[in-house]
């Protein structure tokens, strides 16, 4: 249920710079075809040329989680929140990590921060109840 949602968040996630769109474009369909190691090579050329935009930094974090090396995908979920605290996507995809991890209280925690940072992201309240669901669940 959770994996899935995780890849919801690609494309509505901030804004192409256009130097990077190319490089940016070929990581996302190598990665939606499984050919992660190319899709991981693409998105580090975007970020050697920008590595403060927060799209090729938000795709290598679902590259990595892909490649199940989701405590670096946390980290850049994580540094993501910190930067651009107003962004909903990597606040979901923490807790999606966190819920798949069984940790339902911080999937919760990132949950409730992210609809705080955007009342209206419909995934993030979908993902809210769930995880309350499953933490009502797990109390009897």
């Amino acid at each position: 249920m959770y994996r899935a949602r995780i890849l919801l968040c690609t494309l509505a996630f901030a804004v192409v710079v256009p130097a990077e769109a190319g490089d940016l474009e070929d990581a996302q369909q190598l990665l939606e075809s499984g050919r992660t190691s190319e899709a991981l090579e693409r998105v580090n050329r975007a970020l050697a040329t920008n590595p403060k935009d927060p799209q090729p930094r938000f795709l290598k974090g679902l590259i990595l989680v892909r490649r199940e090396q989701e405590q670096e995908a946390i980290d850049i979920f994580m540094k993501l929140t910190q930067d651009y605290p107003k962004f909903p996507e990597p606040y979901n995809n923490l807790a999606v990590i966190y819920a798949n991890r069984g940790q339902y209280d911080k999937a919760r925690v990132a949950l409730e921060a992210g609809a705080r940072a955007s009342p209206t992201y419909a995934v993030i309240h979908e993902n809210l109840g769930d995880v309350y669901a499953k933490l009502a669940s797990q109390s009897y």
